[in-house]
């Protein structure tokens, strides 16, 4: 394996959202280490402003490639996904919405409405639309901003025997019934079996695979076990529900630390 193999991937988020997304491309290249940055100071973005979400993102990437050199950045939240194309980086950027939008094309018939669940700030940027449309050009999709269920997410609540109440309000919200469902936030993934009991019949998209074969056909990545491959999980700020969270998911196979960045 080259020089530039063994260089580390890193996968952002503002909370545990993200974590989503790292178990999906941990499981998918065991051999590849990742570092992943939870800027929980900042939480959540999904309320911010489009310049301030730059703003945390450009940190954050400048942070990960001046500390661990890493090879990629994965940026494991729809919300700074929307502005992707703003971020300055020597290193490929990928992101969660391009591939969600896509999976869902190809997951639908011509006749079945799409809805979107996302944070304030997807809807109100109206990627996932943008990107549909260039798949799709007259492809309409309903989207409805569902900030209790990040909360819910964030606080460990995933299974919460409230949340299909929660589900049926947002589901109602729709103007017209929905067939395929984009989980337009990396936090919902994590409730995707609850959900699928309540609607049993909804098409469930979680961008997390198809961006992993992205990262497959641009990337040369390793898919077998490596001793040497290593996750470390950087926390901005002391998060419990987090630590709980990563401990759930990846066992002992993870190392914390606590990070500032300016």
């Amino acid at each position: 394996m080259t020089k530039e193999n063994v260089r580390p991937i890193g996968v952002f988020d503002s909370g545990v959202g993200g974590l989503s997304v790292l178990r999906q491309l941990s499981s998918d290249y065991p051999g590849e280490s990742f570092i992943y940055l939870g800027d929980t100071a900042r939480l959540p973005y999904g309320t911010k402003s489009s310049n301030t979400i730059i703003k945390y993102a450009q940190r954050n990437l400048n942070y990960l490639l001046e500390t661990f050199n890493i090879k990629a950045l994965v940026v494991a939240c729809n919300s700074v996904s929307t502005v992707i194309n703003h971020i300055d980086s020597p290193v490929p950027v990928f992101g969660v919405i391009k591939p969600g939008a896509k999976t869902a094309i190809e997951s639908s018939t011509e006749g079945e409405q799409i809805g979107l669940w996302a944070t304030q700030a997807t809807v109100l940027s109206g990627a996932y639309q943008t990107e549909v449309s260039l798949l799709q050009k007259d492809r309409k999709i309903q989207m409805v901003s569902c900030p209790t269920l990040v909360s819910l997410v964030e606080e460990g609540l995933n299974k919460h025997p409230l949340l299909p109440m929660a589900f049926e309000y947002y589901f109602e919200k729709f103007e017209n019934k929905v067939d395929v469902l984009i989980l337009g936030c990396t936090h919902f993934p994590f409730f995707k079996d609850k959900l699928s009991e309540t609607f049993p019949k909804l098409k469930l998209i979680d961008s997390s695979t198809s961006l992993s074969k992205e990262l497959r056909e641009q990337l040369d990545l390793n898919s077998e076990p490596n001793s040497s491959s290593k996750t470390k999980i950087l926390l901005t700020d002391e998060a419990p529900n987090f630590i709980d969270f990563i401990q759930k998911i990846f066992k002992n196979n993870f190392e914390t630390e606590k990070v500032d960045i300016i």
